[in-house]
């Protein structure tokens, strides 16, 4: 270990005593200062097989060029890919053919005497994907079975999505943009494996392939690979549908369909052979397939006939024309009719494609009820009518006859009670029997309209809510019903309410109103202030309330209580009717003294009085005496 004194000198050391000192010489050194390194391409977006010039530029200071010795080292990411040491203050590196994995952030070190600094990184694109290889396993297929492929990328970095195409040798701009033509897989391996079913179209079929890097979106998409063609094997020929007599033809022929097929000759076992209409399977059967049936427009219409063997299929198809024999009949009649009315119902058939046929079955439902005389309230409802011409049936469209009926006679009623306590609400119902909807009631009070309601339904009362206001307000109360067939007004009968007046107030008077003497008797008369009778009173003495007597259902709107003067302290009354419950205010009873206890009181006072006076003379007297 050599001990220093000076760092600004390059020492030249000797042995002195037991440490080794550094005899210093001075002289002028060599001093670096790195400002920046800096890191250019001559382009960051490039093209497949283009060369990328990476060049590291040092911006630095130093106080002598003599033996100046520059690291320089390249990176992408943390992978060194180049090193170097030069005199110079910049330094290139080229990516010769570069591809889409020389993609991705680069950087430069500079690094000179013990000084060392790093780029900025920048950020190569390569764009342009090369051709994948497609590989397909059969190359020669029979119908029904699946042609087996691989596809790989033979550059990028995965994971992958790579795109089968499967396309017509011979195909139109429709079938070359056909997206149902193609398969997308996304693995994290080069290359990715699929399948296409080949379908009862198929002869000869194209197949490509290209990919799409996740992890390198910008690269695009590849160009397709190279092209496969697999020629298709038929096994099965297109089946063949036949119509007898003809595929148009009028209501009431009957029709003869046969569906067929052929079979290539090395082909062995049955065809499963199906005639559908509308996706539903109305015949099946092996080899050949019939159904018979007879015209009918619903019958028209569109007739596959398909060939199956295990899952692979073959169709075709033949339309059918049935044309009208008769139009649909009309039936037509007055839709509302009054009770008791007859009913007239016509049925006609506008046109007939034939002159020669047989005389038309009419007729006409309801309830299978042929014979209508005069209408009732079982007549209303839906009416259908039938023709029959040459087995042909054809039915009209439905027309609903209601049937009106008069209203009954009307009645009013209280379903809850006959009572009513003023001030408050009650409900009063109307209601007939018998009559169609809609139905107007009308309520009458005193025979002023107090309001109406219209009800809807069969069967269905009016529901009237009333105010009872004043006393007045307790009748007469009838109600009107009127509907469109009412020639007039059906009145109820009459409906009174009783109106219950709540008690306003209770009051309580001590008679005679300023006390009475012993023995005397006092009245406590409690009087009710406007209340509907019968009323209630009961009497209570002293602040516990204690009952002293009831009187139960007075017809006065007063009652009375005697009492004698034994009973003074405080008095209340209460009185209650069947709309409430009042209390007086509290009197004070207060007794005096008889008339013959005052003079009697007065004569001993006195007496007292005059001893007094005759006990002090004598006493004056005596004293003199003495």
């Amino acid at each position: 270990v050599y001990l220093c004194f000076s760092k600004c000198c390059n020492c030249i050391c000797s042995l002195t005593s037991n440490i080794k000192l550094c005899n210093c010489v001075c002289y002028p050194g060599t001093t670096y200062y790195l400002k920046q390194v800096n890191l250019k391409a001559n382009s960051l977006r490039v093209k497949r097989g283009d060369t990328v010039i990476l060049t590291c530029q040092v911006d630095m200071s130093s106080s002598s060029d003599t033996g100046l010795q520059i690291k320089y080292s390249f990176h992408k990411k943390h992978d060194l890919l180049y090193n170097v040491s030069s005199s110079q203050k910049s330094q290139r590196y080229e990516l010769a053919s570069v591809h889409v994995s020389h993609s991705g952030f680069y950087c430069c070190v500079a690094e000179v005497g013990n000084k060392k600094k790093k780029s900025s990184d920048i950020n190569i694109k390569v764009t342009g994907l090369p051709k994948p290889l497609l590989k397909v396993h059969n190359t020669e297929v029979k119908e029904g079975e699946d042609v087996q492929m691989t596809c790989t990328a033979t550059d990028g970095i995965p994971p992958f999505i790579f795109t089968f195409y499967k396309r017509p040798f011979q195909k139109t701009p429709s079938q070359e943009s056909n997206e149902n033509n193609k398969e997308e897989t996304v693995t994290d391996k080069m290359s990715s494996e699929t399948s296409f079913a080949i379908d009862d179209k198929d002869e000869i079929v194209r197949f490509t392939c290209s990919f799409v890097s996740l992890l390198m979106y910008h690269a695009g998409k590849s160009p397709e690979s190279n092209v496969t063609i697999v020629t298709v094997i038929e096994q099965l020929a297109a089946p063949e549908i036949t119509v007898h007599p003809s595929s148009n033809v009028t209501e009431g022929t009957l029709l003869n369909l046969t569906c067929t097929t052929k079979t290539a000759p090395q082909f062995s076992g049955n065809v499963l052979l199906m005639i559908e209409k509308e996706k539903h399977i109305i015949s099946m059967a092996n080899n050949t397939v019939y159904y018979s049936t007879t015209a009918n427009l619903q019958r028209a219409g569109e007739y596959k006939c398909v060939a199956s063997v295990g899952d692979f299929q073959k169709d075709s198809k033949k339309k059918i024309i049935v044309n009208e024999l008769f139009s649909k009949p009309e039936l037509s009649a007055a839709e509302r009719i009054n009770e008791h009315n007859p009913i007239t119902l016509q049925c006609t058939v506008k046109s007939v494609s034939q002159n020669n046929i047989s005389g038309p079955v009419f007729a006409i439902y309801q309830n299978r009820n042929l014979i209508i005389k005069n209408a009732t309230v079982q007549n209303q409802g839906t009416y259908t009518c039938k023709v029959t011409i040459q087995s042909i049936t054809k039915e009209s469209a439905p027309v609903n006859i209601t049937v009106y009926v008069q209203l009954s006679k009307t009645s009013i009623f209280s379903d809850k009670t006959t009572d009513v306590i003023l001030g408050h609400n009650a409900t009063l119902q109307c209601k007939s029997e018998m009559g169609s909807p809609p139905v107007n009631y009308t309520l009458l009070r005193a025979g002023e309209v107090h309001s109406t309601i219209t009800v809807t339904k069969a069967f269905e009362q009016a529901t009237f809510t009333v105010t009872v206001n004043k006393t007045e307000h307790y009748g007469e109360y009838r109600c009107t019903a009127e509907n469109r067939i009412s020639s007039s007004k059906k009145y109820s009968s009459s409906f009174n309410f009783t109106v219950i007046a709540p008690i306003t107030g209770v009051t309580l008077t001590m008679i005679p109103v300023d006390g009475v003497e012993e023995g005397e008797e006092l009245i406590l008369l409690c009087i009710a202030l406007n209340a509907s009778k019968p009323i209630t009173y009961k009497w209570y003495k002293g602040a516990e309330q204690k009952l002293l007597q009831t009187k139960s259902n007075s017809s006065e709107s007063h009652a009375y209580l005697t009492i004698t003067t034994d009973h003074q302290g405080t008095y209340c009354c209460s009185a209650s009717n069947r709309a409430n419950t009042m209390h007086s205010a509290e009197v004070n009873v207060t007794v005096k003294w008889a008339s013959w206890k005052k003079i009697m009181s007065s004569v001993v006072l006195l007496l007292i009085a005059i001893g007094t006076i005759l006990a002090c003379l004598y006493f004056q007297k005596f004293k003199k005496g003495k």
